[in-house]
């Protein structure tokens, strides 16, 4: 039994020592390596976009947490884009120089100018730098006097207008550059063309080359074959190095590139998406990058996880700034993972390579020596817990200070350490960041203000522009591509509108297609918004706009789009307002005047999309395929104009957060996700673990989360269990729809969601997430049957038919695979026509065609003759015609102009909106039914018109009987 014991304490012994580790740390003052550049961050791809619309005094505090010296962050490197008006990752930073006429003149336009300052107010020291993503359509080239004339704009921009002379300069395209051929090209052009015209207008900045991209190192290769090259570059820059694999090209440098002795940058890593590891990460991989590649600069993205949300590489930065309307922010840990590098150490400073090394596990540790003092510091990061012997050689310290950050406790300064005969012990905890230093003056700084308390955008939200100046970018839009800024407006309008100003685009000089937007476009609002309206009047000098909603989770995804062009033509897309694949409906509006100002809408009811045109309802879509999503708007790369946005929730229900003091849950923790209504949801895996809602209304919903760990949700009004709801999906889907109730009586009511003691089989757990809730303080409406097809049953004609199987009562059988076709070699003037046998009044064709054969048509109608209605060109495989009431017992479709037979698979004809009742007619039975139906109830913002709300105002009242009365028909 004894020598059990023995046994079992032996290995236990092993485990415990296993788990500690211990390393001897010599600081030898002799022994110098390379220069410390600094550490940094960049404020490109419009991840900056938010930070400058908070307000005094939370965006100084947000600045001083960033720039102050010994205060945050302490940055000492600041890298900006100089944009181009087009996307560059997530979000299209605007151009000083849009046109060629601008770059005599060049606009400050965006906030890069703006931040430099901020940063150069705050430390005078701080090294800024600036490089380029993409480029405006009027370059000749992306290697020409353009190029370079371009760049010294936004230089003079800088210097002259706020005062910011800048240091470096990466003139490349970043990422781009990969074959051998490309970087000659590069850099003959710095050589001869851009170095030449910096230095003539009064500049000498230090040349970064490459920047990023997989064959970053290849540069290398030039300088073998081309040695005249190698001066002129002063450092050479790879993107995430420690984050590739292992056999990428574009990983850590080889020992024949580290011996040329050329500065070697991270010049793009990655300051991570505001986790604890995310600190860890910064200080680890910085160490690491020094260790093994003698790396001497980090530039992390980015500076403030500031940009929209749904977009590409949101979340990423060292404090989240991205809800400015209630100017609430969050400081990542993040900050203090660079801070125990830029409180310790000044660009300039001097690696000690006796210094540094690894510890246990991915521990690891650097040390840095001020070339001109006895200061030093070491810089350590312990994964496991650690005994640091550290011995002194050419170097004296009476005591050492140590500063420690843990997941817990933020950059926190321990008790100070005695040095005695020049050396002494440091013990680690594991999964920590510690700075041993000499030096003085390091601070853990905290906000002037107290941070104010999360709210979601704003909803209802309105716009109108009539505070900005000209040239101004207005609030909480965000711009994915394209410019969007403040102008007079055009068309007769007085007062500031919304312009679209990049006027064409140059797809070579975008920078990676999968970020680009096909089209320009703004966007703004909550990923979760689901039941809403987005109206805003639009004036239409050239090209296309459109509106949207349900936007997705990249700016790609431009979610559910109601396009319109000058021209009157119109389309509904999803996630792509360009694509022909991507097209729901698509139509002509008949005498659209493309030299006024309009109003389109778009409203999204649960499943239904419908779209407005000045008033009129176009079309009404179903689709299930996004249930919630931002609004966005935009334009093709034309000068056209926008005013008055304006969102508002519709439908009958009111969101409620599961932070909303009706929630009740003890006992439930939360976590936070910008994929979640309100920021945050609550969990419980505990059976009879219960969450309340208490509400007063008639019916209720419940959000949360389905997951591959997800348990078995009880749903109980008051004491009564009234359902289940099964929460296991193998794969993760979060603010989805869990359940939902109609049919309560209206009044007070308790719901409750208890954890079950019953799984599904597959789950691995029995988590229920909660994410809010909605409620409807109103009785669910009663929907009215769609629009009857008034081809339906009518006497169909035709100039001819091809035989008896392409006969014309095919076009109106329902059958999508049947079709009428005209006679051999008929082609123009052929016509179609229908017979309804009485009276009615309609404005809507729709046709669907067989292979695109009519290039020119016309809609009529008889009125003791033929009377044209609508003209239109192509019709392609589906199009909805909408044009001024008619009435009449006939119509046909006449075509002018064919390629071959005409073909046509469905005709259908509708009655306007006013034909409340279905029957093809505007008659005194409207009327009776608008007044019986509605007038004897509310209808108001929250409630769904349908039908009846004429007017498109989400009332009904005496305008819809004035618009009623305008069509009726005796």
């Amino acid at each position: 039994m004894r020598k059990y014991l023995l046994s079992i304490l032996s290995v236990l012994l092993s485990v415990v020592t296993a788990s500690f580790g211990s390393a001897v740390i010599n600081v030898n003052g002799a022994s110098e390596g390379r220069s410390f550049d600094g550490m940094g961050a960049w404020s490109s791809g419009g991840n900056s976009r938010l930070l400058i619309d908070y307000e005094e005094p939370y965006r100084s505090d947000i600045l001083d947490m960033l720039f102050k010296p010994n205060f945050g962050a302490s940055l000492q490197h600041l890298r900006v884009e100089i944009g181009s008006g087009f996307n560059s990752t997530s979000g299209a930073e605007p151009s000083h120089a849009i046109t060629r006429d601008e770059l005599s003149d060049p606009v400050s336009r965006g906030y890069e100018f703006w931040l430099m300052k901020e940063a150069k107010s705050r430390n005078a020291d701080i090294v800024l730098d600036c490089m380029l993503f993409a480029f405006p359509y009027w370059f000749t080239g992306q290697f020409s006097q353009d190029t370079a004339d371009y760049i010294v704009a936004f230089l003079d921009e800088a210097k002259n207008e706020w005062g910011v002379e800048l240091d470096w300069i990466a003139p490349t395209k970043t990422e781009t550059i990969n074959d051998y051929d490309e970087i000659v090209e590069n850099l003959s052009w710095c050589k001869n063309t851009f170095i030449p015209t910096m230095n003539s207008h009064g500049y000498d900045l230090n040349i970064l080359l490459l920047d990023g991209g997989w064959w970053a190192w290849r540069i290398f290769e030039v300088f073998q074959t081309h040695p005249e090259y190698e001066p002129m570059v002063d450092a050479c820059g790879g993107h995430n190095i420690d984050q590739k694999p292992s056999n990428a090209p574009c990983t850590y440098p080889s020992q024949e590139i580290i011996d040329t002795g050329k500065k070697l940058w991270s010049s793009g890593d990655t300051a991570g998406h505001g986790t604890w590891n995310a600190a860890t990460g910064i200080v680890e991989r910085m160490n690491r990058l020094y260790i093994k590649g003698k790396i001497t600069n980090m530039q992390v993205w980015n500076v403030v996880d500031g940009c929209a949300e749904g977009v590409n590489w949101t979340k990423s930065g060292l404090i989240k700034a991205d809800h400015p309307w209630s100017n609430h922010y969050e400081i990542y840990p993040a900050v203090w993972g660079i801070a125990h590098y830029t409180q310790f150490t000044e660009i300039g400073w001097k690696y000690l390579k006796d210094g540094c090394g690894y510890l246990s596990g991915s521990g690891n540790y650097v040390t840095l020596k001020d070339p001109d003092t006895d200061n030093w510091s070491t810089i350590i990061y312990s994964e496991n817990p650690e005994t640091l012997e550290f011995n002194l050689t050419g170097v004296s310290a009476d005591t050492v200070h140590v500063w420690r950050t843990t997941s817990s406790r933020h950059f926190v300064k321990t008790a100070d350490i005695t040095v005695t005969n020049n050396s002494f012990t440091l013990n680690t905890l594991p999964d920590a960041m510690y700075s041993v230093t000499t030096a003085a003056g390091q601070r853990k700084g905290e906000p002037s203000n107290a941070i104010p308390s999360y709210e979601p955008f704003p909803m209802p939200y309105s716009e109108d522009f009539e505070e900005y100046n000209d040239g101004a970018t207005a609030k909480y839009l965000s711009d994915m591509q394209g410019t969007f800024e403040t102008a007079a407006c055009k068309g007769g309008r007085e007062g500031k509108c919304l312009e679209q100003i990049v006027p064409r685009v140059n797809e070579s000089y975008l920078w990676w297609p999968q970020v680009n937007p096909p089209a320009a476009m703004s966007l703004f609002g909550d990923m979760v918004w689901r039941d809403y309206e987005f109206s805003a009047d639009v004036f239409i000098e050239d090209g296309f706009v459109y509106v949207g909603g349900r936007k997705g989770d990249h700016q790609v995804k431009s979610g559910y789009c109601f396009v319109i062009s000058e021209a009157g033509s119109w389309k509904v897309t999803y996630d792509d307002v360009a694509a022909d694949d991507n097209v729901l409906e698509r139509g002509s509006k008949g005498g659209f005047d493309s030299s006024k100002w309009h109003n389109l809408k778009i409203r999204f009811i649960d499943g239904q999309i419908r779209c407005y045109l000045d008033s009129e309802k176009i079309c009404e879509i179903e689709d299930t395929r996004r249930k919630a999503g931002q609004a966005c708007f935009g334009s093709s790369f034309d000068l056209n104009q926008f005013d008055n946005l304006s969102v508002k929730p519709i439908g009958r229900w009111s969101m409620v957060d599961d932070k909303d003091q009706s929630v009740y849950c003890p006992g439930w923790r939360s976590f936070n996700s910008d994929e979640l209504y309100g920021n945050s949801a609550m969990y419980n895996a505990q059976a009879g673990g219960t969450l309340s809602f208490s509400f007063e209304g008639s019916g209720f919903r419940i959000f949360g989360s389905r997951r591959a760990d997800g348990g078995i949700a009880n749903i109980y009004v008051g004491l009564h269990k009234i359902d289940s709801v099964d929460c296991y999906n193998p794969s993760m889907k979060m603010h989805e729809l869990l359940y939902e109730s109609n049919n309560l009586s209206f009044g007070n009511h308790n719901v409750s969601v208890v954890v079950s003691d019953q799984k599904n089989s597959a789950s691995s757990n029995s988590m229920l997430v909660i994410d809010g809730f909605a409620k409807s303080e109103i009785s669910k409406p009663i929907r009215p049957e769609p629009k009857v097809n008034l081809a339906t049953g009518a006497m169909t004609s035709a100039s001819s038919s091809w035989d008896s199987d392409y006969s014309p009562k095919k076009s109106i059988d329902g059958d999508p695979e049947t079709r009428w076709n005209a006679g051999a070699g008929e082609l123009n003037g052929s016509w179609l026509s229908l017979d309804f046998g009485r009276k009615v009044t309609f404005n809507k064709v729709k046709i669907k065609e067989f292979r695109e054969r009519i290039q020119g048509y016309k809609l009529q109608y008889y009125d003791g003759g033929w009377k044209d209605a609508f003209f239109g060109g192509l019709i392609g495989s589906d199009k909805t015609d909408i044009f001024p009431a008619v009435s009449s017992d006939r119509m046909r479709l006449y075509v002018i102009n064919a390629l071959l037979s005409p073909s046509i698979y469905e005709i259908e004809v509708y009655s306007t909106q006013e034909d409340l009742d279905n029957d093809g007619q505007v008659d005194m039975d409207d009327i009776f039914f608008l007044a019986a139906s509605w007038l004897n109830g509310e209808c108001s913002t929250y409630y769904d018109c349908y039908n009846a709300d004429l007017n498109s105002d989400e009332r009904v009242d005496i305008k819809d009987f004035v618009q009623q009365a305008e069509e009726l028909t005796y």
